[in-house]
């Protein structure tokens, strides 16, 4: 009896354990198994994945421009963007040239450079008398009173001892014998002979004037010199 009992203890429980076995790999059964792509699968995916960012890069470059189409540009930025940029072939040139007409000075008058420019000789004023001396020079060369401008530049550098200068000056005044200032021209020009110690070429030039300007003071003036030369010398 006793060894019955224990049949059916043993049997109830084998039931037991074959329920719960078979609902374990029933369980099993019913879980998806990750299977892992395999290498021919593997160039359509890489594919699927490029052609996902390039999706995406589209997507991103068609915000970005529809974000620029809405900023529009107003007509005044519209106009000078389209207008095209002047070209200048020298613009160093070109802004030179802007600023000598900026610095232009205005036109003098011929009477009031003239009265400065013996304003300027009277004051013993040379750098101020050499400025106005080239203006007047420069617009009206053909003037009647050039000569006595040329004259004054003359004497102003014989006070300077500018014997270069004073004698290029007395030379533009006697190309015109007939000049009013001929006749002083030529004394100056002997007297800056003197005092370069060219006595010889100063006596011949003195000996000139009374022959060529015999009514003049300077023919007398020539004849006091050549006289004192000869006391000097003798």
């Amino acid at each position: 009896m006793l060894a019955f009992h224990e049949s059916l203890c043993h049997a109830f429980y084998m039931r037991i354990f074959i329920f719960v076995l078979a609902a374990m790999l029933m369980s099993c059964a019913q879980k998806p198994v990750k299977s892992k792509p395999s290498a021919k699968n593997a160039p359509a995916v890489s594919k699927s994945l490029a052609q996902r960012r390039d999706t995406g890069a589209s997507a991103e470059f068609a915000r970005e421009k529809q974000m620029v189409m809405q900023k529009k540009p107003t007509a005044g930025q519209a106009s000078r963007s389209t207008r095209p940029a002047p070209v200048s072939v020298n613009p160093q040139n070109k802004r030179l040239v802007l600023d000598l007409k900026a610095q232009k000075t205005p036109v003098v008058s011929e009477a009031k450079l003239m009265a400065e420019l013996q304003e300027q000789f009277d004051l013993n004023n040379q750098i101020g008398f050499q400025s106005r001396y080239q203006a007047f020079t420069q617009r009206y060369s053909k003037s009647a009173r050039i000569n006595e401008v040329h004259y004054m530049s003359g004497l102003l550098a014989l006070s300077y001892k500018n014997y270069g200068g004073a004698l290029r000056a007395f030379d533009l005044i006697l190309k015109n014998p007939r000049s009013p200032q001929s006749s002083k021209a030529m004394f100056a020009k002997a007297m800056t002979y003197r005092r370069m110690n060219l006595n010889e070429a100063a006596n011949k030039l003195l000996a000139q004037i009374p022959a060529r300007y015999p009514k003049t003071l300077e023919a007398q003036r020539a004849q006091v010199e050549l006289k004192i030369a000869e006391k000097r010398f003798q």
